[in-house]
């Protein structure tokens, strides 16, 4: 049967009564639904679709919802034009077909022809609207990219113009899913995107408990013209349970999932063969699916058990754990335990316990007592790890301390693979020593640094244990520069290894680390813009020494500046340039060559310097000039650095280390 517009005229009013006119409409197959009836339908959800699509233009959130439903490199305004277009009536061609003929889909889009197809099953639906809005996401795909969007960026734009908040996962998911499949048309099979709802029709098996509920059932086998290739069940959790599911008596290859609400996948089993399929994994309280398919041409009969066991969760199997209380020196602690046991049908993994500590301390943690391998963590209160015993076998794990700040902390014991363990858990503290310059508010002062002055010093030691005290275990220098230049910072007469680092005025935005090994002096050259610095000089591990820190400021040389543009608008997406660097002319000397580039998407870049005939060094910067990578080996060792970056702009430094003066080769490349 094949009715269009003109058929329907009697009963429906003219365009001019429509703030949005039906598109041509057609109705094919076998359909058993009113044509009259159906155009009124899809009429009133036409109305419904259009005004959410005003509605999602003229939300704040467009822009990145557009882009993330059909890609980052969407033309916004063109998405715009062609929505906006949709909202006022100019929707593509839309045909109604039998429910057989759409092959079990509600909706599909046909890219060829432009073609909405609705199943008739789907019109006196809540859904309609929702298909419909599907398919145009489909439409307006076609219209912006020549190539389709991965997944089914149909569903992801109808969740989004929707409104819904969705996660990255849920994300990822859509943008995994296979939205192609076949219906037919006039007799004849076409290519086309997709909605499938048979979870809709999914058989409700009701509240999964620990009683086993078993379903026999086949799959893979002929219905007419379409082929059971799915198999829905519905159930709920009461509770947070451990769900277990077996898949047997298999005569061909089937596998199973366990999906959320959402059709996400949260559990699959895909054993070869006509192995039994397991599942065993927790789920919270809520209503879940399981889709049992086959693999490929498989035919077969089969029988799904489920059971659920609830989790019977003690105090120390989650955070926050068994609270100890404050620690402090009168109160130390002392619990026992064990772990890797197993309780019911669920094993004990982990324990959690918590402690406060009032005051600035340095802890001391030990787990020992051990007859396997176990492991223990410290975190903090925004959930960072702090401290970790990894010692191997049933060594006692120890962890110490200094200068813990107070605060609450969290102690997280865990078996090493199937480990099973008792265990003695100790933890001691002390008040820790607090240096004279051991913060940023009582750092020392060095006074403001003038450019081609003599260098200001400040002598003094760090690591060392100050009696009963506590150990100094930082100190903290402040200086102003008066003026934009580059600052040279030195840290000598060292006995030990003592490293430093470079803070912006904040003392919290860390600028530059120097951190050479064993006695070797540490230097940091940087161009800095006029303002307050601090500098914080601190022992590696347990080293103490002596030290004299100078600093001082020379005005900045005129940079020899290159732009390399976007590395993929480049032959082979790279760049080459051989130049020189540290020579002088007409009495300056080139101390920094700066190559200034982008990338117009997230890529891996690689950047070589070679050729060297004396020492010169790379720092690659972001565009607001924060150091964040550089290589800095010896002599005429060849410069490298790669690292994925996201898409943005840099700048690369090629810079001589002292008096050194040498030709070099530089190449920067992204890679696909």
């Amino acid at each position: 049967m094949e009715n269009t517009r003109e058929i329907l005229a009697a009963i429906i009013p003219e365009p001019s009564d429509y703030p949005n006119p039906l598109p041509p409409l057609g109705f094919s197959g076998d359909v058993s639904v009113n044509p009259l009836t159906a155009a009124a339908q899809i009429e009133a959800a036409l109305t419904q679709v259009n005004q959410q699509l005003t509605e999602f233009v003229a939300s704040a959130n467009f822009q990145g919802d557009l882009q993330t439903a059909f890609g980052v490199y969407t033309d916004v305004e063109l998405g715009a034009t062609i929505i906006e277009a949709l909202s006022q009536g100019e929707t593509p061609n839309l045909k109604v077909l039998s429910a057989a003929s759409m092959n079990g889909a509600d909706g599909a889009f046909d890219s060829l022809t432009g073609t909405v197809y609705l199943s008739e099953g789907v019109i006196h639906s809540e859904k309609l609207v929702d298909v419909i809005t599907e398919e145009f996401g489909h439409y307006i795909d076609s219209q912006l990219n020549e190539i389709d969007s991965p997944g089914d960026e149909g569903e992801l734009f109808m969740r989004l113009v929707n409104g819904e908040a969705l996660s990255e996962a849920d994300i990822t998911g859509l943008r995994n899913k296979d939205d192609w499949g076949l219906i037919w048309v006039e007799g004849e099979p076409v290519a086309v995107q997709m909605a499938y709802d048979t979870m809709a029709d999914a058989l409700n098996v009701g509240v999964i408990e620990s009683g086993e509920k078993v379903i026999s059932d086949r799959i893979g086998f002929g219905q007419g013209r379409r082929r059971d290739r799915n198999d829905y069940y519905r159930f709920t959790i009461s509770e947070e349970s451990e769900f277990n599911l077996t898949l047997d008596g298999l005569r061909a290859n089937a596998n199973v999932q366990i999906l959320d609400r959402r059709g996400s996948a949260l559990s699959r089993s895909n054993n070869p063969g006509r192995r039994p399929e397991r599942i065993s994994t927790d789920l919270d309280p809520g209503d879940y699916f399981v889709r049992v398919f086959p693999v490929g041409n498989a035919r077969t009969p089969y029988r799904l058990a489920m059971s659920a066991d609830p989790i019977t969760v003690n105090a120390e199997d989650s955070k926050p754990g068994i609270g100890l209380g404050r620690l402090t020196e009168a109160t130390p602690v002392n619990e026992t335990g064990d772990v890797g046991f197993g309780t019911g049908r669920r094993r004990d993994t982990q324990d959690w316990y918590n402690f406060t500590l009032p005051v600035d301390s340095d802890v001391n943690l030990t787990l020992d007592r051990l007859r396997a391998n176990l492991d223990v963590d410290i975190y903090d209160e925004r959930d960072l790890l702090v401290a970790r015993g990894g010692n191997r076998g049933r060594r006692p794990e120890k962890i110490e301390l200094e200068g813990l700040e107070a605060g609450t902390y969290y102690v997280k014991v865990t078996p090493v693979g199937n480990a099973r363990s008792n265990y003695r858990l100790g933890i001691t503290a002390a008040t820790a020593y607090i240096g004279e310059y051991d913060t940023p508010e009582d750092a020392f002062n060095l006074g403001t640094i003038f450019p081609e002055e003599e260098a200001k010093t400040f002598n003094d030691r760090v690591g060392f244990t100050e009696g009963r005290s506590g150990r100094d275990q930082r100190d903290w220098v402040r200086f102003q520069l008066a003026e934009d230049g580059l600052v040279d910072i030195n840290l000598t007469n060292l006995s030990q290894d003592i490293n430093m680092r470079l803070y912006d005025g904040d003392a919290k935005s860390l600028l530059e680390t120097a951190n050479e090994k064993d006695r070797a002096n540490e230097n940091i050259s940087a161009d800095l813009k006029a303002g307050v610095y601090y500098v914080e000089v601190f022992p590696n591990g347990t080293a103490r020494s002596p030290y004299r820190l100078s600093i001082n400021s020379d005005i900045n040389p005129p940079l020899q500046e290159f732009s390399v543009g976007d590395l993929f608008s480049l032959r082979d997406n790279m760049y080459t340039n051989s130049d020189r660097i540290g020579f002088t002319s007409s009495g300056i000397r080139n101390t920094t060559d700066r190559y200034e580039f982008t990338i117009s998407r997230d890529s891996e870049v690689d950047i070589n310097l070679t050729g060297l005939r004396e020492n010169a060094n790379i720092e690659l910067r972001e565009a607001n000039g924060s150091l964040l990578f550089a290589s800095r080996n010896f002599g005429q060792q060849s410069e490298q650095i790669s690292q994925f970056l996201p898409r943005g702009a840099y700048s690369l430094n090629v810079i001589p280390v002292g008096t050194a003066k040498t030709i070099y080769d530089l190449d920067i490349m992204a890679i696909n």
